[in-house]
């Protein structure tokens, strides 16, 4: 039992060298011109990219339908830009990510968790404890930062794919098939999926009692409340729309999850089980998807990729 205290309590502060760790490599200006450069790159590229492969596939089908998209998701960017922004202020505020769990950093552990605060060390209520969530702010700067950048991004890709999905569909449903899916006009069904796509009050309340059943969460009001108010802006896991949508933003920003059995993916679990190794790669998942990039933008190096030969092979032309 005692050894098994001591390697809790020397996790703990392995989690804060590397929190400290994460943040100095972030603090540079220059990190963060890169970042939201990049992600304003991939922001009007991605939908470029989706207009000329629509085209290509209008020429041979006659099915317009993913150039469709791609042009009005540019309409709806600008649309989506004040919900983005506040969004973005609510994620580096809370230090939470609001719409999608999957971020560009992991102190170890496998916990996103905040490691300099006076929950971690259970001071919570002492003077100490608040002088550790003081220095803990200070020094999190840099990464609260890189995480209201990405969401703001993520927000914007996120929309306004959502947005033009939604609208090139309404454009071709028929009455009937309105009346089927219990809406009464197109605007109904662009409004009612939007809705769905996005975490409600409902939602976040059904997933907290869920929680609280498992044992996970403390069944608290204010516990309840903070729940509630950091789940709202979410995507909606149940809605086919959300999950289209959500694979832009994340692509957008380079932080998709590593695929489960990839070697990358191993590393990064083997990372996460010893946080130490935070100290020599403390980032796995971003520099892998930026070369995943590369290499899927690359001739002749991209037919190297299994994924990239088995979306070619797909008998969906979309894909």
């Amino acid at each position: 039992t005692a050894a098994m205290v001591k390697k809790a309590v020397e996790r703990k502060w392995i989690g804060v060298l590397n929190e400290y760790w994460i943040n100095q490599v972030l603090s540079g200006y220059k990190t963060h011109m890169l970042n939201m450069t990049s992600n304003s790159i991939n922001l009007f590229l991605l939908p470029a990219e989706r207009f000329a492969g629509g085209v290509a596939i209008g020429v041979k089908s006659g099915d317009y339908t993913q150039a469709k998209v791609a042009m009005k998701q540019y309409k709806y960017l600008f649309s989506s830009f004040t919900d983005s922004i506040q969004l973005a202020a609510k994620t580096g505020w809370n230090e939470r990510a609001t719409l999608d769990s999957s971020i560009k950093y992991d102190v170890g552990g496998g916990s996103k968790q905040a490691k300099m605060t006076a929950e971690n060390f259970g001071l919570q209520g002492t003077t100490r404890g608040s002088a550790i969530d003081a220095v803990g702010k200070l020094f999190r700067m840099p990464s609260r930062f890189l995480l209201a950048e990405d969401e703001f991004f993520k927000q914007l890709s996120f929309r306004s794919r959502l947005k033009a999905m939604l609208e090139v569909d309404a454009e071709m449903l028929s009455p009937d098939e309105l009346t089927k899916m219990g809406y009464a006009t197109k605007d109904d069904f662009f409004k009612g999926e939007l809705d769905k796509a996005l975490v409600s009050q409902t939602d976040a309340l059904e997933r907290y009692q869920e929680l609280v059943l498992t044992g996970k969460i403390l069944d608290d009001p204010q516990v309840k409340e903070q729940f509630v108010q950091q789940s709202l802006g979410g995507f909606n896991s149940k809605s086919k729309y959300a999950e289209q949508a959500i694979r832009e933003a994340r692509n957008t920003t380079f932080t998709n999850p590593l695929e489960k059995g990839s070697f990358s993916a191993s590393i990064q679990e083997l990372a996460s089980r010893h946080p130490v190794m935070r100290q020599i790669i403390p980032f796995i998942q971003t520099p892998m998807n930026v070369m995943s990039t590369a290499w899927d933008r690359t001739p002749v190096l991209n037919m190297a990729r299994r994924q990239y030969r088995e979306a070619l092979k797909s008998p969906d032309p979309n894909i």
